[in-house]
């Protein structure tokens, strides 16, 4: 007895730069992104297979194409939390505050190697290389 193939597919719009604005799966699950390249931000979200909205996601992000500021917000549109980081002129991350407002930093060598990171509470870990390395190495 033949068991007829199960078919699915997947359905994709996209925007007037050729990227994907939508995508809808066999479930009726649409997949929904919105970059906006003159404001430099990319919002997310996802609707239900009877179109109704969750949570949306808004990212801002620099000239470089690295995140700035991330935010939440309920599918009401209440923001629900917000994360941010800052970068040094070479492009590396030395702050990032989380959803509570907590901030870690980061301080980098010559050689673009994480040398300090201090922690919201105050804590701080310290790294250190070996002589002739760029890399850490397993003690």
């Amino acid at each position: 007895e033949d068991t007829p193939a199960l078919s699915l597919s997947t359905e994709r719009t996209f925007d007037d730069w050729g990227n994907v604005l939508t995508e809808t799966g066999a479930d009726g699950v649409t997949q929904h992104t919105v970059a906006d390249p003159v404001a430099l931000t990319g919002t997310r979200w996802q609707t239900d297979a009877n179109g109704v909205a969750g949570p949306k996601t808004v990212t801002t992000q620099g000239l470089d194409g690295q995140p700035l500021k991330e935010q939440l917000f309920c599918a009401d549109g209440v923001l629900q939390h917000e994360l941010s980081w800052a970068y040094d002129g070479l492009g590396r991350c030395v702050s990032q505050s989380d959803a509570m407002g907590r901030e870690t930093l980061q301080e980098w060598d010559v050689r673009d190697r994480l040398v300090s990171t201090t922690l919201p509470d105050g804590s701080v870990i310290k790294r250190t290389y070996a002589e002739g390395h760029d890399g850490e190495l397993p003690a």
